[in-house]
Order: structure tokens, then sequence, then C-alpha cells
């Protein structure tokens, strides 16, 4: 942004993004909500399904500080690799795509470590161990509770083949391709 936007300050952004009180759950909040209106309206012009799509991507890391930074399976480079995942939920239709929320993966290693979730300054709620699907999962129940409206639930097989989300889906009457 400090490239592309005239007279902008890179200390500002630093310090909005690392140290300024703002929720990335907030952020999302407003922002799911927003594309879901604009999606409804397309649907109803054009007759477009919405689909909630979960996803992840990997973010390599070298240090060992960075909350969830373990050697894991990173997509980015198709192995495993030093890095971070997220687990994604995109709202979006034939036109049109947007990420409106994200949960940090970590991996057990973090979860088992409560003097390093302390030091990183992980939230006590935040330090107990949830799967990809299970996260994925947490964020399809925040969208259905938040009354976004989407025809389908899409995901690639991790998500696909993990028979406990699949029954989740199930059980919470939700179509899942």
């Amino acid at each position: 942004m400090v490239e592309k936007v005239n007279n902008s300050d890179y200390k500002r952004y630093i310090h909005f993004l690392s140290v300024s009180k703002w929720s990335a759950s907030d952020v999302n909040s407003v922002t799911m909500k927003l594309v879901d209106s604009s999606l409804r309206e397309q649907k109803i012009k054009s007759g477009l399904p919405t689909g909630l799509v979960i996803d992840e991507t990997s973010h390599l890391k070298k240090g060992k500080k960075s909350v969830g930074v373990s050697p894991q399976y990173a997509g980015v480079v198709g192995k495993v690799d030093n890095c971070q995942v997220a687990v994604h939920l995109s709202l979006g239709n034939e036109k049109f795509c947007s990420l409106v929320g994200t949960e940090l993966f970590s991996p057990e290693v973090w979860t088992k470590d409560k003097e390093r979730c302390d030091a990183a300054g992980v939230p006590e709620l935040d330090q107990k161990f949830l799967t990809k699907p299970d996260l994925a999962l947490k964020l399809v129940k925040w969208a259905i509770d938040s009354g976004i409206e989407f025809d389908f639930i899409g995901g690639d097989g991790l998500y696909g083949h993990n028979a406990e989300l699949t029954r989740s889906l199930d059980a919470l009457a939700q179509f899942y391709v």
C-alpha cells in the first residue's frame, strides 16, 4: 500500500497492523455482511448461485516464535516445511469472490506448550487444539449464525474426505461439494 498510495506513511501502516487495537474478527464480520448483501443482489438479477468456499493457505517462516509456525504441509511449496497455515472462508459466485473469514491453525506442538502460547500472546481460548476441518466447521457455523445466504459449501479433498466435517455439515442441512 505504501508503494501505491500517494502520501502514505510506512510507519503508520506498521503501527496499524501490529500495535493498534482493532479486531480482525470484526473486520471479517463487516466484510462478510457486505459481500453477502452484494451477492444476494447479484443472485436476484442473474440467478447465480452463491458458494461458501473453504480453503487454506500457508506462509513460509524461518523462526519459531510466530504463532502456529512449525514443520507442516505447506501448499505454497507442495511439501512439509516450516510455515504458518490458516483456514479461510470465501463467499462468491461465478463472477465475484471475497475472503470473509479466517482462522489460524495451531499445530499440537503449539497448543500443548502453554508457556510458548502465553509468550506469543495467544489468548487462553485459542490454546485448544483444533484440526483444520474443525476450524472450517467453526467458520461455517459462524457464517450460518450471522445469517449469511449461500447455496452450497465447497472445498478440496482435505475437507471433503473428512467424515466428521461432512457429517457435521449434513447435520446442519448444508449441501457440500
